[in-house]
This record gives C-alpha cells, structure tokens and sequence, in this order.
C-alpha cells in the first residue's frame, strides 16, 4: 500500500488547476497544506481581469470544504504583504478583548485568514437575501394567446419569441452575474423612455472575486424587480453549448 504523502500546495499550481487540491488529496489518501503566503498572492491576483475567474473558483472551494486542508501559519510576513490592511484588522480584533467576536466581510480570502486565526467570520446578511432565485423563476408562455408584455415562447423553430412593445429601443447588456448590486443599480438607472433593457448572465459563472452565485446584480435584479408588469425573466436551460470546441474544453478538463 502506498504511503499517505503531504502536499505542499503552491499559488501557481492553484492557478494552473483549482480542481489540484481535489486530485493530489486523491479522496481522503493524502494532507494537503497551503502555506499562508499563498493566501495573501491569492489575495493580491483577485483583482487581475486575467486570473480573478481562477481565483473565485478556488477560493470557493477552499471556503466551502475547510476540512480537506490545512492553512501553514507564519510567523512573519514577506516585505510586499507587511502593509496590507487585512493583517492589521484581524490585529485589531484580537487586540480588541471583545468577547466572541464575528467578522462580517464578503472577502472570502478574508474570510480564511479569519479563520485561521480562529476568529469567526460572515458574509453581510444583506448580501445573500435568497439562493440562486434566478434559476426558478421563470418567463415563458406555451402559447402565443397567453402571452403578456414581456413573456417569451417557443417558436415552430424552437426559439424563443419576445412580445414586447412596437418601437421601443434594446439595450443587451450581458454577464450581469459579475456586476454588483450598487452597479446594477446606476447601469439601469440611465434607462429613459422607450427603452427595454436585456439583462443577461449566468449565475454558475461569478468570476468577480467578491460576489458569489448568490449575491450578484443578476440575482438582484430578479429578487427586485419579479412580479412588476415592466419587467419579466426568463431560464433558459438545456445541454447545447457554444458548439463543438467548447464541448471538447468541457469533456476533456482542459
């Protein structure tokens, strides 16, 4: 039987590989360690537009599963992290001598310094005022007969047929799941008369580092605005992809 190995995980391997730490733990065969320094370079490429996407997936996973690694501590901080406010608020906590404290924070890098540090932490309530709403609301009509303004139906063709007002203008704005509450809110805002505004996205795809497939302006936009006679959603769900390479990134893992 082969002997249990402990893997020490470095950044560029999260970066490479989010699913790296499911693999290399292999089940429950071997320990999987981060360094705590790893934690802050995490915290330092979440803003990059190239790598943030990654680096919401893995943060995710290292939020969501605490008992499958094990965060190294560190008795002191490399020279580009001495200064970060992060460090200085959780001194402060621990300095504080209030009894039981709970950080509330949406920074989910934040929130596994926290916890190393065994201070207990919480996204903002406000934040995350329902799960995944968008999914189970939907806009469709069966027939054309039935249809109010705003609804969708499918067509002979199979596709979706929109019954709005004659001679409105469209504004499509798309990927509103990486939009914030507060941005959704000046985005529609600037909408004046005569115009329908298209507001599409996809909750299973959040790579804004401090959102989350709960708390994003999609979802906000539904929990708002459902039920008003100006506004309608639709789901859109099915295994079509964008087409055959996209099927092949999928089924192969790359």
């Amino acid at each position: 039987m082969e002997q249990q190995k402990n893997y020490i995980i470095d950044t560029n391997v999260l970066l490479e590989d989010p699913q790296s730490l499911v693999k290399l733990r292999n089940g429950n065969e071997n320990h999987i360690f981060i360094p705590y320094h790893v934690l802050l370079e995490l915290n330092k490429v979440k803003k990059d537009p190239k790598l943030r996407h990654i680096v919401a997936r893995v943060v995710e996973y290292l939020v969501e599963n605490p008992d499958t690694f094990q965060v190294l501590n560190s008795q002191s901080i490399a020279d580009p992290f001495a200064n970060l406010a992060d460090k200085f608020i959780l001194d402060e906590i621990q300095a504080s001598g209030v009894e039981k404290p709970i950080l509330v924070t949406n920074d989910r890098i934040f929130q596994l310094q926290a916890r190393l540090r065994g201070i207990t932490s919480e996204v903002y309530k406000e934040s995350v005022p329902f799960k995944s709403e968008a999914e189970y609301f939907t806009g469709f009509v069966a027939k054309r007969d039935e249809a109010v303004p705003n609804a969708f139906m499918w067509n002979e063709q199979g596709k979706p047929v929109f019954f709005g007002a004659a001679g409105e203008k469209i504004i499509d704005y798309d990927e509103m799941q990486n939009m914030s509450r507060s941005e959704c809110r000046t985005l529609l805002t600037r909408m004046g008369e005569g115009v329908k505004c298209l507001c599409l996205g996809d909750i299973r795809q959040v790579d804004n580092p401090y959102l989350s497939s709960e708390n994003n302006g999609l979802n906000w936009v539904v929990k708002k605005f459902k039920g008003s006679k100006i506004y309608s959603h639709i789901v859109l769900k099915g295994e079509k992809s964008r087409g055959p390479i996209t099927d092949l990134v999928i089924t192969t893992g790359l």
